[in-house]
């Protein structure tokens, strides 16, 4: 009754392995505030603690939408060309597109000591990115998106949900919409019963 591990959970922002998350957030940094067009860019490093390099240092081009989500350069690919990486964007269109396959191939993994001194403590990541010009963008994220040092906002956790639901043709619209009031009103609810959607 001290600790709730509950609270300790991570929501994905991302659709990909969660060790592409930090790198994942910092290239979206570096795309939304520093208007990097991805046909500037040479190549892109990114430093990473070792467990990160170990899982997916083995996907270097992918084939199938599992490889993509473990692919650094593809979801990286995703997030400067897309400006994002979401459930609906690892399909097999997106895997075959030569925008994002070629700029899969510019992105390399460094493992970092600091960093791999922070994990698992901290997921952390540093991305620099290198334009043809010399000009160098770099960001560096401590806490992915979701995890509870850096919580997704309410909005932003209920627009996962109904991404999903659309995703899975489970259920959508009005079902959906009483499932999340359904969610933010647990704490009140005098029994369980009470939040089950017919």
């Amino acid at each position: 009754g001290q600790r709730w591990a509950l609270a300790e959970t991570s929501f994905k922002f991302h659709a990909s392995c969660r060790h592409t998350h930090p790198a994942a957030d910092a290239m979206m940094t570096i795309r939304e505030t520093m208007g990097l067009d991805p046909a500037d860019v040479d190549r892109v490093t990114v430093f990473v603690y070792r467990a990160a390099r170990e899982v997916l240092g083995s996907v270097s081009m992918p084939e199938t939408v599992h490889q993509a989500k473990f692919s650094m350069g593809f979801v990286l690919a995703l997030i400067l060309y897309r400006g994002r990486a979401g459930v609906a964007d690892f399909n097999e269109e997106s895997i075959a597109d030569p925008l994002l396959r070629e700029f899969t191939t510019r992105v390399v993994m460094i493992e970092d000591e600091d960093i791999e001194a922070m994990y698992p403590k901290t997921w952390c990541a540093r991305v620099e990115v290198v334009s043809h010009s010399g000009k160098i963008y770099s960001a560096t994220v401590d806490a992915p998106r979701g995890d509870p040092q850096n919580p997704l906002s309410r909005e932003e956790l209920e627009a996962k949900v109904k991404m999903l639901a659309e995703y899975s043709s489970t259920c959508g619209g009005q079902t959906v919409e009483r499932i999340i009031e359904n969610c933010w009103r647990l704490p009140n609810l005098a029994d369980m019963r009470q939040a089950i959607v017919p």
